[in-house]
């Protein structure tokens, strides 16, 4: 819960289920998938809209090592 209401104070509009993120700023920027038993995260980039979804996965990213430093990001194009 504490990486869904840091997203929403960034700005995102957020459905969350379970492990999984559907994470929305002007259009849909990526679905995130957390892995915490392995420490991965795999981020879904949205090619339609890449310019908002790469720079929404910094600033995601950001958040999440903030929260775990050793987090290892995935990212699908």
């Amino acid at each position: 819960m504490n990486f869904l209401h840091a997203l929403q104070r960034e700005g995102f509009q957020v459905r969350m289920h379970g492990y999984e993120f559907f994470v929305r700023k002007s259009l849909f920027v990526c679905a995130l998938s957390l892995l915490p038993w392995s420490g991965i995260v795999l981020i879904r980039l949205i090619p339609w809209n890449r310019e908002e979804s790469e720079a929404s996965i910094i600033k995601m990213l950001n958040i999440l090592r903030s929260m775990d430093p050793n987090i290892k990001p995935c990212i699908l194009a």
